[in-house]
Parts: structure tokens; C-alpha cells; sequence
């Protein structure tokens, strides 16, 4: 599957799930049909493909729409979503206690949930 197909199919997900505020699992887009492995680094892992998602929100003066994308196990983003570029998420946070992280992620979550809410893509 190309990369820019994968990165707008799990891009109009993202939105999808938004607009009704719902999570998603990392796991939906692995075990699906959408072309991308667990991890991040290669154009093909979901680590990859999300943070490109989340730099071109960003550019665009949208909220970081990978924020709701999310571990099974903690319903919060994983390791990958804290490592990103300061830009995005600030020093504090990305080396802060899981408490932090997640006073950091439930506005950022909501920000999301509330502007596909008044927004079409």
C-alpha cells in the first residue's frame, strides 16, 4: 500500500472517530487492513505514520489528532505519541510521570474531540 494512501485512510479514521468521540487502538490500525506494522521509525510502522498525521495537523492549526489514538491497556497514547518533537508535546510532559502526561493528554484529547465536532475534512 503506498504511504500517502495509508497515511489518508488512517487520517479519515482518525476524523471519523473524532467527530463522535471515541479513542481508537493502536491495535485497529496494526490488525486491519491498513499497511502498517506495530512501532515506529519506517514509513510502514504506525508510530511513523501517526506522527506524520500529527506534524501536518499541526501546520495546519489543527489539534493533534493522533492524541486519540490510544493503548488498550492504559486508553492513553503510547511511549511513541510522548517522544515527538518538543514543538509538540513540551519537555516537561514527554519526560514527566504518567500523571503528567495525562493532564497533558485529556485537553489535548478534547481539543480534538471538540474541533472535528464543528469541523468537515
Amino acid at each position: 500500500m503506498q504511504h500517502d494512501i495509508r497515511l489518508r485512510r488512517i487520517r479519515e479514521k482518525l476524523i471519523e472517530k473524532a467527530k463522535v468521540r471515541e479513542l481508537i487502538e493502536y491495535g485497529y490500525f496494526i490488525n486491519g487492513d491498513y499497511g502498517v506494522a506495530r512501532g515506529q521509525g519506517a514509513p510502514w510502522q504506525i508510530g511513523t505514520v501517526l506522527g506524520e498525521i500529527c506534524a501536518s495537523e499541526y501546520r495546519e492549526g489543527r489539534p493533534l489528532l493522533s492524541a486519540i489514538c490510544v493503548l488498550a491497556t492504559t486508553r492513553m497514547p503510547s511511549s511513541g505519541f510522548w517522544d515527538w518533537d518538543v514543538e509538540f508535546i513540551p519537555e516537561f510532559v514527554r519526560n514527566g510521570t504518567e500523571a503528567q502526561r495525562r493532564e497533558f493528554w485529556e485537553p489535548v484529547r478534547d481539543e480534538v474531540f471538540d474541533y472535528w465536532q464543528r469541523h468537515d475534512p
